[in-house]
């Protein structure tokens, strides 16, 4: 996928998926009056996207090497439009969360797509910058799920929360199915996939999505939640990661075989990629800890409605979006840990103060959230970029997939701690994030690869 303005749909693709995983908390009520739904069951509009994603994830890699960067940018965004336009015509809550489904099914390979073509196909005199699109679809797009969310339901039925989506997504399909021919792998294309990898897969990751989610919402109700449910999601965390080591062995034996493996884990014979999951890992549980708690504290301590708290926190958003390119060209002369240990440490601060919330009120959450967005711009470009930058053309999907994954997870089992903890006071949930935080940094220290990654 050379052609610039292919590269330049594909961004467009990958916001739209982001933007679809932050926008629908908000619409909730909304949406339970419609359909006369519970809380539980709408929740599964949340729950449902994450899991597929989470599912979905993990055979990112050995869908981009059989199907090509183009067929799969056409496949993926031609499956998001379907499910945006079932959306549109669904009557019933179960159709509803089917269209999430669907959604997601076609969105989950995106972002290890676009990472994977910043790597291989731009240029190493400004892949820095090229991969700052990455952090703009990763910052920005979550940012403004809740307020375009927020102003459409305002505007009208919900519904037109939809729309966007089913137009977008369908000129990014419209755009790429003329050049179905184009660029496929054929070295690959006859592969077999693994039956017994692609399952075991889909339950460790899909299996500990859905535990998380469950842990979560059982601490959010606190006294109203169930013990039964609460060590049901615990269990089911820990047939994930029993799934999760046998997923490794089998991979390691197929590939002693001499045959492909869904994942393949050879990418991690290139040390970037293991240093950068771990800070990833941590930094990213320590991330959306915050992003979980921060709405939560500032609709109960400082009585903002939804839609004014997530317009508060918006000009984050775009500040990372503006600095994006500048972190980029930086980071195409200087090694990682130049960036991402100031970035770390820089949001490490502004999470320790929100526990100060209470006192500063919406001037300190402003602030606070400014200065979170400038350590999350420093840390994203350098940290993709150091992660792949030693892996070889081959392995690239793989190991954008594997880093799509443990942030995924990651994020999931952050926030799980961070609400979890904050049963003592919020405070004690930031100053958990907040070391995570620290801790990513620490991680981050000796992450000196050249960040222009392979050679084209």
């Amino acid at each position: 996928m050379r052609s610039p303005n292919l590269f330049g749909w594909l961004i467009a693709a990958a916001f739209t998926v982001m933007l679809n995983e932050t926008m629908i908390g908000v619409a909730l009520p909304a949406l339970m009056s419609e359909f006369g739904a519970s809380a539980a069951s709408a929740q599964w509009l949340v729950s449902a996207y994450l899991l597929t994603i989470g599912c979905v994830l993990p055979l990112s890699g050995t869908i981009i090497d059989r199907l090509g960067p183009t067929r799969t940018l056409a496949v993926c965004s031609l499956m998001f439009a379907a499910g945006s336009v079932i959306a549109l015509l669904s009557g019933q809550l179960w159709l509803l969360v089917l269209a999430r489904v669907v959604q997601a099914a076609g969105g989950a390979a995106l972002l290890p797509l676009l990472t994977t073509t910043v790597m291989r196909d731009s240029p190493r005199a400004t892949r820095g910058r090229t991969m700052g699109a990455v952090s703009l679809v990763i910052g920005i797009a979550p940012a403004c799920g809740p307020v375009v969310s927020g102003i459409l339901l305002s505007a009208g039925d919900w519904r037109l929360l939809f729309i966007p989506s089913a137009v977008l997504s369908g000129a990014v399909a419209a755009r790429t199915l003329p050049r179905w021919g184009s660029g496929v792998p054929r070295s690959v294309v006859r592969s077999r996939v693994d039956g017994a990898s692609a399952a075991l897969a889909v339950l460790a990751v899909g299996g500990t999505m859905v535990a998380l989610d469950g842990v979560v919402h059982q601490l959010l109700r606190s006294t109203h939640g169930s013990t039964a449910l609460l060590v049901a999601a615990l269990a089911l965390a820990a047939v994930g990661a029993v799934c999760a080591i046998a997923f490794v062995l089998r991979q390691r034996r197929l590939a002693d075989r001499g045959a492909v493996p869904v994942l393949d884990l050879r990418a991690f014979a290139h040390p970037g990629l293991g240093r950068g999951a771990t800070s990833i890992a941590v930094g990213m549980a320590g991330l959306f800890g915050v992003f979980a708690l921060l709405p939560i504290v500032a609709i109960t301590e400082l009585g903002l409605e939804p839609v004014t708290a997530g317009l508060v926190m918006l000009p984050g958003g775009v500040l990372m979006g503006l600095l994006a390119p500048l972190v980029g060209r930086i980071a195409e002369r200087v090694p990682p840990a130049r960036l991402t240990v100031p970035g770390f440490a820089i949001m490490a601060a502004p999470t320790a103060g929100f526990a100060l919330l209470d006192r500063g009120g919406v001037v300190l959450l402003l602030v606070l959230h400014l200065t979170l967005a400038v350590g999350f711009a420093l840390t994203v470009t350098p940290l993709y970029l150091g992660s792949l930058a030693e892996q070889p053309p081959a392995l690239l999907p793989h190991a954008s997939t594997l880093l799509s994954t443990v942030q995924q997870v990651a994020a999931g089992a952050g926030t799980v701690a961070v609400i979890g903890i904050s049963v003592l006071g919020p405070g004690v949930g930031f100053t958990l994030a907040a070391g995570l935080l620290a801790a990513a940094a620490a991680t981050s220290w000796h992450r000196g690869s050249s960040p222009q990654g392979p050679r084209s």
